[in-house]
């Protein structure tokens, strides 16, 4: 989840349109711990990876 005011938001806002999951929470309606940790439970498979940073540094870019 990225705030509007991240650096990268229009970036990764357009990435995840385009691949269909993007979904803006509207303000005052935070999602319960356990939606958004189930979410990163069911994303985090190896074709949904796109980098991974280690550090700081970005060891790997798809």
């Amino acid at each position: 989840m990225l705030q509007p005011d991240a650096e990268r938001y229009a970036v990764e806002r357009d990435e995840a349109r385009r691949l269909g999951v993007y979904r803006r929470i509207p303000d005052g309606e935070p999602e319960p711990p356990a939606d958004i940790f189930q979410k990163i439970l069911n994303l985090a498979v190896p074709e949904n990876i796109r980098a991974v940073w280690v550090q700081g540094r970005q060891v790997v870019a798809k």
